[in-house]
């Protein structure tokens, strides 16, 4: 049976900027074969869009938080979505 396919966003808030925060997550993203993007928000903030199996969402959700001592995130909020089809995952 495949897996089910979704689409999340996150939010996540803190030192998030400045500090590799993205390329990190791009390279989880892909290490685990999810779409979506991930871009810098005006006030600081880090917005991501995950799109494929919950499972691989969820342990890209995880591993964020522990990669790096530069990253310090102090808070997340997370939503399911309702988007069409992502190619790909992109830094934007």
């Amino acid at each position: 049976m495949a897996a089910l396919v979704q689409t999340e966003q996150a939010l996540f808030r803190g030192e998030v900027q400045g500090v590799g925060f993205r390329w990190t997550f791009s390279r989880l993203a892909r290490e685990h074969g999810l779409n979506g993007w991930v871009r810098n928000l005006p006030d600081g903030s880090v917005e991501a869009m995950l799109q494929g199996p919950r499972e691989k969402i969820s342990v890209v959700m995880k591993q964020i938080m522990l990669v790096s001592e530069r990253i310090r995130i102090t808070g997340v909020e997370q939503r399911k979505v309702d988007l069409p089809h992502i190619e790909g995952f992109s830094v934007r």
